[in-house]
């Protein structure tokens, strides 16, 4: 009977609308008479609990408490795994981030499915369907010795909570590499290369309409360097579709999208969504050179908005594009690779947050700062200035 009663309230929060107040600071904030400024910063991680290579964060909010889900560098080598070896672990805030639960719980290890993670397992993003008590979960993994590239893996939770192991989806990797991009680019007047396209990576379920998951990703065309943002639909995570009436069988964002972020951006990479007064609002990174960390190029975060019902392609014309970065780094320096990272949108009920990562030079330390959305003009974002370490 209690498992029943909480799942009954947990249904009524999640059917509660995002509120008139934090619909009109997103439009303010589009048309610049409303602002972001930083109330402190995220520290899940605090030793003993964490290592040095703990990040990638992304968030669930159920009632009042905020989940956190991030890779996990795991400092012990492992056969075939030259690259990457990182689990994925999770923790829970009560106070909107002021404490973390300690230590994380693990959600998934590498090498928990037959095939597609052996190494790696880690940028991603967690949806919850509460009539059913169902976590599922959707990140970036890669096999031993790197076998078929970067992929996509599922993993659900069937539980109040995420705070547990979750289970593989023994049709690990449920995308491989190309195999939605492929269809994507085909055809003439498309963005992107339907056969150099790839790496479908950093998912991010946008939303849940009807039985039908939408999933935004990145593809990376690793010989002209451009990156692109796409996005699909699935009831089950294995059968894909990328063609319908509200998809646009292109990719959504395109390096033409960044222009007025990044002088000479190279395209899209990450991205985070939200959905409110009949808007989805994208936060999206977008360097200057490529998608992989390189020395001496720009790495911003701009603000991107679609009407809801309708996943526009790239140059449709029905993007609103911000005309400026809505994130830049504190400290840029040539020396710092990927200096700005994983900015993820958290809504709380009337409140709206950005967290993302801020690497100081030579990535020597990162401030997590937790922005919150206020009413008012002025500067688009304004942070605390921390004094270098």
């Amino acid at each position: 009977m209690r498992f029943i009663i909480s799942i009954i309230w947990i249904i009524f929060l999640y059917s509660v609308p995002t509120s008139a107040m934090a619909q009109d600071l997103l439009r303010q904030l589009f048309s610049g008479s409303a602002h972001f400024a930083q109330i402190g910063t995220l520290d899940w991680g605090a030793r003993p609990y964490s290592n040095p290579q703990e990040q990638g964060g992304w968030f669930s909010v159920v009632g009042n408490d905020w989940y956190v889900f991030n890779r996990n560098q795991i400092m012990q080598p492992a056969t075939g795994c030259r690259q990457d070896h990182t689990a994925v672990v999770v923790r829970v805030s009560h106070d909107q981030g002021k404490h973390w639960s300690n230590p994380p719980a693990i959600a998934v290890l590498p090498g928990t499915s037959r095939t597609g993670d052996g190494c790696a397992i880690l940028d991603g993003s967690t949806y919850f369907t509460p009539q059913t008590a169902t976590w599922d979960m959707i990140v970036q993994c890669l096999d031993k010795e790197s076998k078929g590239g970067w992929a996509l893996c599922h993993y659900s939770r069937k539980a109040l909570t995420p705070l547990g192991p979750f289970v593989a989806d023994p049709a690990n990797p449920v995308v491989r590499g190309n195999q939605l991009w492929s269809q994507i680019c085909a055809g003439g007047g498309k963005a992107c290369d339907p056969l150099l396209t790839r790496d479908e990576g950093t998912p991010d379920i946008v939303e849940k309409r009807g039985a039908y998951f939408y999933v935004t990703f990145h593809g990376f065309d690793y010989q002209s360097k451009h990156s692109y943002r796409g996005i699909a639909k699935t009831t089950d995570f294995h059968t894909w579709i990328t063609n319908s009436a509200d998809l646009p069988n292109d990719a959504i964002l395109a390096p033409a999208n960044c222009q007025t972020w990044s002088n000479g951006c190279v395209g899209v990479g990450e991205t985070s969504s939200i959905t409110s007064g009949g808007y989805h609002y994208i936060l999206a990174e977008a360097p200057n050179k490529s998608l992989t960390c390189t020395d001496g190029q720009d790495w911003v975060f701009g603000l991107a908005r679609a009407p809801v019902g309708l996943w526009p392609r790239w140059n449709s014309g029905q993007w609103a594009i911000a005309t400026r970065p809505l994130l830049q780094e504190a400290w840029p320096s040539p020396s710092t690779r990927c200096g700005l990272q994983y900015a993820r949108w958290i809504k709380d009920g009337e409140n709206i947050y950005i967290v993302y990562e801020d690497w100081g030079p030579h990535r020597a330390w990162v401030d997590r700062r937790l922005l919150k959305l206020f009413p008012g003009a002025g500067p688009p974002v304004q942070i605390t200035p921390f004094e270098p370490r």
